[in-house]
């Protein structure tokens, strides 16, 4: 297997396509994957900005309400983010941080880069997939 190279791209790689704004996402179980409930929703705010280097940060600011089971339904939780998009840009990573836990989900654009498929990818976490769209 081949491994694909990430990077944040800039508005300049993605002549037309804004990548910062404001998003809505959905998330729920695999069915039949999973026997407890699962599912998030919320909004997204994706930003770019620069680290302490000169590189790009492609940061998330997430707003969002989740049922992780019966016992565990959070409302309006709010937290951070990153973003990478592939060199190729067919998509890329996004890793959210809510409930403490850092939950990484391969996404793939569609619908003239306005939708993303996605799929979580972290290791013991729900096997969920969803669409982000703006």
């Amino acid at each position: 297997i081949k491994a694909r190279s990430l990077r944040v791209v800039t508005f300049y790689d993605l002549p037309g396509i804004p990548v910062s704004g404001a998003y809505a996402f959905k998330f729920q179980r695999v069915p039949n994957y999973i026997r407890e409930p699962f599912g998030i929703a919320g909004a997204i705010d994706a930003s770019l900005s620069t680290d302490r280097g000169g590189n790009p940060l492609g940061l998330l600011g997430i707003v969002a309400s989740s049922s992780l089971g019966q016992s565990s339904i959070t409302r309006q939780e709010s937290d951070a983010g990153r973003f990478q998009v592939n060199d190729d840009c067919s998509g890329g990573t996004l890793i959210m941080n809510l409930s403490s836990r850092p939950i990484q989900y391969q996404f793939y654009f569609r619908s003239g880069f306005r939708e993303l498929d996605v799929i979580s990818i972290s290791q013991n976490s729900p096997a969920a997939f969803g669409v982000v769209s703006r």
